[in-house]
């Protein structure tokens, strides 16, 4: 009878020879140090001030850029070549350690069904987290800070990041491809996996660059208008019916040439009856053959009207933008859902959307918006709410509204400086310090 309660068994003996599995393990953990510092090189390298110093004649730096610029992909090859090591490593210590952690286990009594996976699991734990701690964690902070005192630091590291990176290639070439042939087996393209920006990254890319002052506040507005102005709605750039000129159909050659003069405007809505009822469009320089001549009796400002274009008040500015190329005008009536004049739109109001305000030799229009001192604005009373919002600091909720002088807001005190025909055209914003308790959020009601 067998007097071990445990059974007959014979010690677990090792593949691979305990001083070969310290001397790889220890390659592995090096090479997997030098991954992590030229990952860390890479990461923290900021790719502007390395175009900087690119230009300026650093051999270095344009070596490290053109690294840059050819390993943009989701998986890098020195990221590919620190996993690799780490499951390398792993991989040593199970095969060369956990044998002699196996027989460690069943001298100390534990049931030998058991001691060969707790020594698996063991070796893989203990492996894992120093590997993480002393090839991966370690490593990247102290390149990281080496970076931080001086960004030339990353330079030197170039070399060893292109002979780790070339050393990792073959293996990702075989991953590629046998990734790519699993999509295909599910249906899909991998071509299309080819990298996209997105408009979120692009605004991040821009903010950073106007925090490192490469992209001034203006280039910032712009950039952020153009990736705007496919959602912006052409009522949101339009002049307000209020403020359209315009002349009567019943109104004489003289006249349309004298409001032209006055106003400075080369394209004029006509209308019937009223503005909601615009019978066309007249050009200034259809007038300027009879500047200054008595006007024939059979010629009236009807026979002279250019057609229309109406568009609803929802039409993206885009798309407008691609129809005045198309039917090659610059004006737009807007109406609303039930047939009125919203507004008018011209082709400048769509670049202003983008670029500001133009201000050409006709315009006497004060600013829209005038800083008179730390806490005190005044602004034009179509100013809108997105606009207060960020010039005071105030952030102002949602609701249906559009103007300032739709609403009333805490913090904030609005008073009026001028109207014009029965219209709020000037105001006075001056921000107040709110009390603590007003901190996190903004009260604000409508006006009944």
């Amino acid at each position: 009878m067998n007097d071990d309660p445990y059974g007959t068994m014979t010690p677990a003996a090792s593949i691979l020879p305990l001083p070969a599995a310290i001397a790889l393990l220890l390659a592995f953990f090096l090479l997997g140090i030098l991954y992590a510092m030229c990952e860390s090189a890479v990461g923290t390298a900021s790719e502007s001030r390395v175009k900087r110093d690119a230009e300026s004649g650093s051999r270095r730096a344009k070596k490290f850029l053109a690294y840059l610029d050819a390993n943009e992909s989701f998986a890098s090859p020195l990221q590919f070549g620190m996993m690799l090591m780490g499951f390398f490593s792993i991989g040593v210590s199970v095969i060369g350690f956990a044998p002699v952690l196996d027989n460690a286990l069943i001298a100390a009594g534990l049931y030998p069904a058991l001691a060969a996976p707790a020594a698996v699991v063991l070796c893989t734990l203990l492996c894992a987290a120093l590997f993480l701690l002393l090839a991966d964690f370690t490593p990247k902070k102290f390149v990281a800070h080496k970076s931080a005192r001086n960004t030339r630091y990353s330079y030197k590291l170039i070399r060893l990041i292109r002979v780790l990176s070339a050393l990792m290639r073959p293996f990702m070439k075989l991953c590629d491809f046998i990734s790519d042939g699993i999509m295909r087996l599910f249906g899909n393209d991998p071509k299309a996996l080819d990298e996209t920006v997105t408009e979120e990254e692009i605004l991040h890319m821009v903010g950073e660059g106007e925090e490192l002052g490469v992209i001034e506040e203006t280039e910032r507005d712009m950039i952020t208008n153009i990736l705007d102005f496919n959602d912006t709605t052409v009522s949101e750039v339009m002049t307000h019916r209020t403020d359209i000129c315009a002349v009567s159909e019943s109104a004489t050659i003289e006249d349309v040439t004298s409001v032209a003069a006055e106003e400075g405007f080369s394209r004029l809505p006509v209308y019937r009856e009223d503005i909601d009822a615009i019978a066309g469009i007249c050009y200034a320089k259809d007038f300027l053959p009879y500047v200054g001549k008595p006007v024939p009796s059979f010629i009236h400002l009807r026979d002279m009207l250019r057609p229309a274009y109406f568009i609803p008040e929802s039409k993206k500015c885009s798309q407008l933008f691609r129809e005045f190329q198309e039917r090659r005008i610059q004006i737009a009536v807007v109406v609303d859902e039930y047939g009125g004049t919203a507004g008018l739109i011209t082709l400048e109001d769509l670049i202003e959307s983008i670029l500001g305000n133009i201000q050409d030799e006709y315009d006497n229009e004060a600013e829209e918006i005038f800083r008179v001192s730390e806490n005190e604005f005044t602004v034009d009373g179509t100013t809108s709410i997105d606009e207060i919002s960020d010039l005071t600091g105030v952030e102002l909720p949602e609701g249906d509204y559009d103007t300032i002088p739709s609403v009333q807001v805490k913090n904030l005190d609005i008073t009026v400086l001028s109207v014009e025909d029965q219209r709020l055209s000037r105001l006075l914003i001056v921000r107040g310090e709110p009390a603590e308790e007003d901190y996190d959020e903004a009260y604000i009601e409508e006006e009944p």
